[in-house]
């Protein structure tokens, strides 16, 4: 696995795209900027790039006329392409929990998003993830508040993994190896985005090659260990304007709820789910 860093780009998943493009024998890299000038997120919306935070993307040639490998030889059918959303939110939290940056006050939102909320800092979003083909690539991408945040917007409350204590004061001003003049919580940011991105290599390989048992075994993984507290709030369905509560995820990664005006459980196959703040 190859991850490269830049000083600065608008965007990694550009980045990591054009790489996959312009080198005919690179099936795969990640890309990490330091400084991103254009983020962006889902359904349109862009992504406050505050300088210090972790802006990582990683890209996978998924369309190729001879195959050279595991990557290329088995790729699931089109419809399960969106379960990569999911493999990159659990290779972060998991990445997370390795690293003991998680906190109990953590959880991933489906199907993208990783949260807080605690009494003290009272709810916020941390990170979020993109997912994208295009020409034949795979692109994922996250954005992640590492040390900093988005301030005075209340209706997209945000919150950064320093200010949530997920390392301690003295820790972030470690440096390690010969550079000593790295800002703090830099050496925490280059951690998680090689953990990160080693997690989300290794399974979405398995993916690829054994896609129905490896989306069983995240999505059982992923709720239980990391999404379980999406169940304490109330959910909009964005898409249907539907108020419900999630119970689970079925085995595809699908959503499980039950909307506030039935008492039959149905399934959120696609679109986005809110919390009722």
């Amino acid at each position: 696995m190859i991850l490269k860093t830049v000083k600065e780009c608008d965007s990694t998943q550009e980045i990591a795209i054009n790489e996959i493009k312009t080198r005919p024998n690179l099936d795969a890299i990640w890309v990490r900027s330091l400084k991103m000038l254009k983020g962006r997120g889902r359904r349109g919306r862009s992504w406050h790039c505050l300088e210090g935070n972790l802006f990582l993307s990683g890209a996978y040639r998924i369309q190729q006329s001879k195959p050279r490998g595991a990557i290329l030889e088995s790729t699931p059918p089109t419809p399960q392409w969106p379960f990569v959303s999911l493999i990159m939110a659990h290779a972060l939290a998991k990445g997370l929990e390795e690293l003991g940056y998680w906190k109990e006050s953590f959880f991933i939102k489906w199907p993208n998003d990783l949260w807080s909320q605690d009494s003290i800092h009272g709810s916020g979003k941390i990170g979020g993830i993109l997912s994208e083909i295009k020409s034949g690539i795979l692109v994922v991408g996250m954005g992640l508040n590492t040390v900093a945040h988005p301030e005075n917007n209340p209706e997209y409350p945000a919150l950064d993994l320093a200010q949530l204590g997920a390392w301690n004061e003295e820790d972030s001003k470690k440096n390690e190896g010969p550079k000593k003049d790295l800002p703090a919580g830099e050496v925490q940011t280059a951690k998680i985005a090689l953990k990160t991105s080693e997690n989300f290599d290794d399974v979405f390989k398995e993916w690829l090659i054994a896609p129905d048992a490896i989306q069983a075994k995240v999505s059982s993984d992923l709720w239980e260990r990391y999404m379980k507290p999406l169940s304490n709030f109330e959910l909009v369905h964005l898409e249907s304007n539907r108020l419900l509560k999630a119970i689970g995820l079925d085995s595809s990664g699908a959503l499980k709820c039950i909307y506030k005006d039935s008492t039959e459980e149905t399934l959120v196959m696609e679109g986005e789910v809110a919390l009722v703040l």
